[in-house]
C-alpha cells in the first residue's frame, strides 16, 4: 500500500517490525482493484447493510477514492475515512461534496510534536480540517464530521492533554487515543500452521517492543489524569476499550489474559487493494473477484476461524492489536492508497 509518510510509529516499516509473510502458491502478483471493480464489490456487500471503513496506506493517494464513496453513499450507507492529513486541502471540495459521513485524521501531539512523529505535515493537516470545515459551512452541512485519531508512544505520552487542546484548535469535535500495535517477541507475529493452511496470503507486521517504550503504569497514569481532569468541550475516547488493569497488562506482561475475545470475524470483513477478503489487516481468506464477498463470509475457512477463536481465544498476534473491536456495529475495512 502506497503512503506518503514515513511515520517513526508505524506498524509497517523499520528495522524493529516482525513480519509474518508468504504469497499466495502460484506465486502470481495480483493487481489493483480498479475503480469499477471497488464499485462492483461496494454493490456487492450492500446488501449487508453494513458500515464502511476507508484506510491505507494514504487513501488520499488513490484516485478510485471518491468514486467509492459516490457508490457507498448512494446505497445510503455510512462510510468514514482515515487519513494522515497531508492531501486533506487538495482533495477537501471534493470530500465535502461527496457525502462522506466523517473524516479521521491522525494527529500525534502539538505542532512539533507531530512533526518528530510523522515529519513536517502539521501544518498542511490543520489547514485541511479547517478548509473542511469551512467548505461545510458554506455548503451548510453537517457533514463530514472531523475526528482526531492519537497512538500512543513514548514521543507523546507526556503531552495527552496539550493534544486534546490541539485537536479541538483545529477543529476537529472528537479525538481517540490508540494504544500502539506491538509485539514482545518476533515469534508472537508468526501466525502459525492453522492459518498458513486456510489462508490465501499473509503479510502480518507488527513493531517489536523495544526497551525505552512506555510502561502500563505511566499510561495508566497520564489516562487517568487526561479523564479526570480534562475541560475539553470535544469527545475523548479509547482504542481498543481496556480497563484500568488491562492498561498495565498490555504494555508490561506477555502473558496477560484479555477476557475479551475479540469480536471482528463476526463484526467485519477487511479487503486489501488487492481484493483479499479476510478477518482483519494482514489475513487473508479469498480474493475478490475470484470470490465473492459472501461466499468468503459463509465459507468454511472464515467459520474456521471463528470456531479456532472461540476453543482457544485469541492468536498471539492479536493480543496487541489496535484493531480489535468489542461493541462497534458490522464494518467493511477497505484499503486503498
Amino acid at each position: 500500500m502506497q503512503c506518503n509518510l514515513a511515520c517513526r510509529i508505524c506498524y509497517d516499516r523499520g528495522e524493529n517490525v516482525a513480519r509474518s509473510l508468504w504469497a499466495e502458491e502460484d506465486g502470481v502478483t495480483r493487481q489493483e482493484l480498479t475503480t469499477q471493480q471497488w464499485c462492483e464489490l461496494i454493490e456487492a456487500l450492500a446488501g449487508f447493510g453494513p458500515s464502511f471503513y476507508i484506510t491505507g496506506g494514504e487513501p488520499l493517494l488513490s484516485e478510485s477514492l471518491v468514486p467509492m464513496i459516490q457508490a457507498i453513499k448512494k446505497r445510503g450507507l455510512y462510510v468514514s475515512l482515515n487519513t494522515n492529513g497531508v492531501l486533506l486541502e487538495d482533495r477537501a471540495a471534493e470530500l465535502v461534496e461527496s457525502g462522506i459521513d466523517r473524516i479521521i485524521v491522525s494527529l500525534d501531539g502539538p505542532r512539533d510534536t507531530h512533526n518528530r512523529i510523522r515529519g513536517e505535515s502539521f501544518d498542511r493537516l490543520a489547514k485541511g480540517v479547517r478548509l473542511i470545515r469551512q467548505l461545510k459551512q458554506d455548503k451548510g452541512a453537517s457533514r463530514p464530521l472531523i475526528r482526531a485519531q492519537c497512538v500512543i508512544s513514548k514521543f507523546n505520552i507526556d503531552q495527552m492533554e496539550e493534544t486534546v487542546e490541539e485537536a479541538e484548535r483545529i477543529g476537529c469535535r472528537e479525538i481517540r487515543f490508540q494504544h500502539p500495535m506491538f509485539v514482545f517477541e518476533r515469534e508472537e507475529c508468526e501466525v502459525g500452521e492453522f492459518l498458513q493452511c486456510l489462508s490465501t496470503r499473509v503479510d502480518l507486521s507488527r513493531p517489536l517492543r523495544q526497551a525505552d517504550d512506555l510502561d502500563g503504569s505511566l499510561v495508566r497514569t497520564m489516562v487517568g489524569r487526561l479523564v479526570a481532569g480534562s475541560l475539553s468541550r470535544i469527545k475523548v475516547g479509547f482504542e481498543p476499550a481496556l480497563s484500568d488493569e488491562d492498561v498495565e497488562g498490555y504494555y508490561d506482561a506477555p502473558d496477560h489474559s484479555f477476557p475479551d475475545l475479540c469480536l471482528s470475524p463476526w463484526r467485519r470483513m477487511d479487503i486489501s487493494p488487492r481484493g483479499e477478503m479476510g478477518p482483519c489487516q494482514g489475513v487473508y481468506l479469498g480474493r475478490y473477484p475470484g470470490t465473492s464477498p459472501d461466499t468468503c463470509w459463509n465459507g468454511a475457512t472464515f467459520r474456521a476461524v471463528r470456531r479456532h477463536m472461540l476453543k482457544n481465544g485469541l492468536f498471539r498476534h492479536c493480543n496487541r492489536c489496535c484493531h480489535r473491536e468489542y461493541r462497534k456495529p458490522n464494518v467493511f475495512s477497505l484499503a486503498v492508497s
